[in-house]
């Protein structure tokens, strides 16, 4: 235990803060850091946090209480954005901007407050994203960037001279940086100062896809170099976005920035930094030495921590209203709007609604949503003012959608619905649906009524009802880094027995902020007095577990009865090769077409025509041929094939479908642009070499292979629509897995008459969903010599039946085009399925075979993949080769060979890397090598 907590102590987990802290920004006083952030719209403003440690965060001020002036409607994505937070001379500064104003700093000596009224430091429209800066020479300078909708321009950074105050510029603001060509949407910009140098740490490329640029100079007014420190990569998070360098008391460097987490807002992580050789910083982990790093869900703390990471929510001081910071208005508030009551919890009074719906109701007190999967629960009373009727409050998830629990004031009931509204930032109009008809209270004239520790007061005519409403929210996995938060309502009369509400709400962010929950009281009729809502009990409870889908607890892996290939479907066993070969094998065929993949189309002849050749590819190494392979009328797929110069005989090569076009797997100019027309609608064309980390070309030719290549959406798009070669052959009932598969055996008809390669020796591979089309396609197709597999998870190496991972009920939820119908029988019944992956395996017996894995993917199941390879070995043995013992998973960082199959796994997530291919290359020198047997 000792060890653990030792182990807890020194190591911390991104993101730090799962909460919506757009924009980050950090300082160092002495042993303390300090945050600010972007508040846009919400009140109270310029939110200000205080940390030991760089990890555990606490909410200690705002610096703008309140901001502007109040307003019928919500400013939905205005007013206060990017901030940089600053301590100089004993001041406390932040420099912010309005886009439809100009920048303004405030200052205090306590970060926790009272802090000066803004001052403007420029008025104009468009500016955003400034830094300050205090040279040692006495002089100071502002950086600043420009919002494209306001100024007309964007992918540009300023510099101005500005007052020691930082009240004024003393100068014109002058364009210092044009990023339009090589950092396009630059912005967010830091300004810093080391070893004589300036440099200005920015954002671009996109809040979502971008990355980390850092440009260099002598002078604050440029030229600058230019350098990418931290890149996202496959397997890590998502556009690694703006964010603050900062140091330690002890001298070493941290960089903190946001990742855009969609309706979980722009939640908060913390890289390692350091700086090269050549004065640049690396941000991140830069496991292949290119000087930019990639984001790190772990590493060992910059400080010993003061709390166990992931303990709580921040802790929150109180704010300006007598709320705890963690609250918030989406405006200006009036202090008419809610009373902290003495015993906990808070009064809302109804307010006057001025629009229908609650996408532009001022006076809805919120929280950001804490985690990725929490649970929150609180007691509300409604006790309306029976002079008023229609009177309505509830409990709500708030964004560009909304949905929750409303209780409205009507004849002699309080009727309870849930409400929807999707599509509200469009100006949808708001659903609901009656829950229920709740029976009233009634209060008599002089019932002393004292919620909460108020004072007992008399009011005539009193009625009040009272439920206990809740949300949970969990995680939905999709495609790609960012899940769906699932949101779901319920209701109790007790606070013990929930009933749900309808069905799950899929909360979707607003303008530049993620999603919150919260509470509110309205009514159209004005009086002289109003109703209201108490709002008790309240608790916000974080559960940490995997993504819905998923199991990730090796302790909750069924007992395993996984099928022996050498026994027939009859019960009898395989004697030998021979029966293996003739009979079993066949069956076994069968029985995954029918249930699993589908029937591909059999005897097709291709045509192929050669659209472009050159010898002196890859700086001469290579002969590049792009070769249109037609497979039916109309249709056609793009080979894209690199072989290595200077052979004395035709090349063995490596065969995989990419995922976004030829074009993305090198940097390489003149690799065709593919015909998006033909493909889906909704495809995104990826820039050119946009994938080159998945596919090392160099590498790969150097060592004497081939590799070809062709997209996915050239033979079936990853959609439900059954396109192109599943619409040209819609006689067969196949899924997208196996229309990839068969798509690679087109190709291996092309590159077996292909003079170049020698179609003898084609390792068919690949990645994830396109590992699944490798299994299969080598299972089914004799011809492959070689299959490596690379995190192919469910549905492709890992065993089915172990319900880790990612599951078939997943699966088949989420692509329900991979497979085939008869393969959705098996959601959660994995355990009734006749059949499994180990024996898929062992089709491709005898041939040699290689799983390649991650330690950290739990998306795929990496002990799964290897017991899969395990529980094929039967037939491999039956071959007369060595096979894996159950006990012999390679460890984190190994390989390991047996007989004619392989295995490694490497440290880290669900992506493909330099390492993989280093192994997957040895594996495949060693039988395709020109004195292998």
């Amino acid at each position: 235990m000792k060890a653990l907590l030792l182990l807890l102590t020194l190591l911390y987990t991104n993101p730090i803060l799962h909460q919506d802290w757009s924009d980050p920004d950090v300082c160092r006083v002495g042993d303390d850091f300090y945050m600010t952030a972007s508040s846009f719209n919400f009140q109270p403003g310029l939110p200000v946090l205080h940390s030991r440690d760089l990890v555990n965060w606490d909410i200690i001020g705002a610096a703008l209480p309140s901001y502007g002036i109040r307003k019928q409607t919500v400013q939905h994505g205005k007013q206060v954005w990017a901030p940089s937070i600053r301590w100089h001379n004993g001041w406390f500064y932040i420099f912010a901007a309005d886009p439809d104003k100009g920048i303004f700093r405030v200052r205090a000596k306590d970060p926790a407050g009272p802090w000066e009224e803004p001052v403007w430091v420029v008025k104009s429209t468009g500016y955003i994203d400034p830094c300050p800066l205090w040279d040692d020479d006495g002089r100071a300078y502002l950086s600043f960037a420009a919002a494209g909708s306001r100024a007309g321009l964007k992918s540009v950074v300023f510099v101005a001279e500005m007052d020691a105050e930082g009240s004024r510029l003393v100068g014109k603001p002058r364009i210092v940086f044009d990023g339009h060509d090589t950092q396009p949407t630059i912005e967010g910009t830091k300004f810093y100062k080391r070893g004589g140098l300036y440099y200005l740490f920015c954002p671009a490329g996109g809040v979502a896809t971008g990355w980390q640029a850092v440009l260099r100079s002598g002078s604050p007014w440029g030229p600058w170099e230019e350098h990418i420190a931290l890149a996202w990569a496959p397997g890590t998070i998502n556009g690694p976005h703006q964010g603050a360098w900062v140091d330690t008391p002890s001298g070493s460097d941290w960089f903190i920035h946001f990742q855009d987490k969609g309706a979980y807002g722009r939640i908060v992580h913390l890289e390692p930094m350091r700086w090269n050789s050549e004065g640049w910083p690396v941000i991140g982990d830069d496991h292949d030495g290119d000087g930019t790093g990639q984001p790190v869900s772990s590493w060992e703390a910059p400080l010993p921590l003061t709390r166990p990471q992931g303990s709580g929510i921040p802790g929150a001081s109180q704010g300006p209203w007598g709320l705890g910071l963690e609250w918030q208005y989406p405006s200006v508030p009036s202090p008419l709007w809610h009373y902290a009551l003495p015993g906990g919890g808070v009064r809302l009074f109804s307010v006057q609604q001025k629009f229908p719906g609650l996408w532009n109701c001022p006076n809805v007190l919120q929280q950001k949503f804490p985690a990725e999967r929490f649970t929150v629960t609180a007691r509300l009373m409604f006790r309306p003012n029976p002079a008023l009727g229609g009177e309505k409050a509830g409990f709500v998830v708030t964004g560009g959608d909304y949905a929750g629990l409303r209780l409205t004031d009507t004849l002699g009931v309080a009727r309870l619905e849930l409400v929807r509204c999707i599509g509200a930032s469009k100006g949808a109009r708001e659903e609901a649906e009656l829950l229920a008809e709740l029976q009233w209270t009634e209060l008599p004239a002089d019932f002393p009524f004292a919620s909460g520790g108020v004072p007992a007061v008399k009011y005539p005519d009193g009625r009040e009802v009272s439920i206990w409403v809740r949300l949970e929210v969990r995680p939905k996995a999709v495609e790609g880094n960012v899940p769906d938060a699932m949101c779901q309502f319920l209701w109790s009369t007790d606070g013990k027995r929930f009933v749900k509400a309808g069905g799950r709400f899929r909360a979707v962010p607003d303008m530049w902020s993620g999603a919150c929950f919260g509470f509110f009281c309205n009514r159209y009729a004005v009086k002289n007095d109003s109703g209201r809502l108490d709002v008790t009990e309240l608790s916000v409870k974080l559960e940490f577990a995997p993504l819905e889908g998923f199991v990730a607890d090796e302790s909750a892996v069924p007992q395993l009865t996984v099928p022996n290939p050498l026994t027939f479907a009859d019960g009898r066993p395989v004697r030998n090769v021979r029966e293996w070969e003739r009979k079993r094998r066949p069956e076994l065929l069968a029985l995954f077409e029918q249930q699993m993949y589908g029937s591909a189309p059999k005897g097709v002849k291709v045509r192929t025509e050669v659209l472009e050749q050159d010898g002196s590819a890859l700086g001469g190494a290579a002969t590049r041929k792009q070769i249109r392979v037609h497979y039916a009328e109309g249709e056609y797929l793009d080979l894209l094939l690199y072989v290595p110069n200077g052979m004395d005989r035709p090349a063995p090569a490596f065969l995989g479908v990419n995922f976004f076009g030829n074009h993305t797997v090198s940097e390489d100019p003149a690799v065709m642009l593919p015909d998006t027309t033909r493909w889906r609608p909704d495809f995104i064309l990826y820039e050119r070499g946009s994938q080159s980390s998945r596919w090392p070309l160099e590498t790969i030719v150097n060592q004497g292979f081939a590799v070809a290549t062709f997209c996915c959406e050239d033979v079936c798009p990853d959609c439900l629509q059954p396109l192109r070669a599943r619409a040209a052959f819609d006689g067969c009932s196949w899924g997208a897995v196996a229309a990839w598969a068969w798509g690679l055996s087109r190709a291996l008809d092309c590159l077996i008459e292909e003079p170049l390669v020698d179609g003898g020796r084609v390792a068919v591979f690949g990645h994830s969903r396109m590992g699944k089309a490798a299994v299969w396609a080598g299972a089914s197709d004799e011809r492959f010599a070689m299959v490596i597999s690379n995190a192919s998870g469910c549905g492709g190496a890992a065993l089915s039946k172990r319900r880790f991972g990612e599951t078939v009920r997943r699966i088949n939820t989420h692509f329900p085009y991979w497979f085939t119908e008869n393969y959705h029988y098996w959601n959660d019944n994995e355990a009734a399925m006749p059949f499994d992956q180990n024996e898929l395996l062992a089709l491709i017996a005898p041939r040699p075979l290689y799983i390649g894995s991650g330690s950290e993917d739990l998306w795929s199941d990496p002990r799964g993949e290897f017991l899969g390879l395990v529980e094929a070995g039967a037939v491999y043995r039956l071959y007369g080769f060595e096979t894996f013992g159950p006990d012999e998973m390679p460890g984190v960082g190994q390989a390991a060979v047996r007989g004619v199959t392989g295995c490694h796994l490497r440290p880290g997530r669900h992506e493909i890397t330099p390492q993989d291919w280093a192994w997957y290359l040895e594996f495949a020198t060693l039988f395709f090598s020109s004195t292998a047997n």
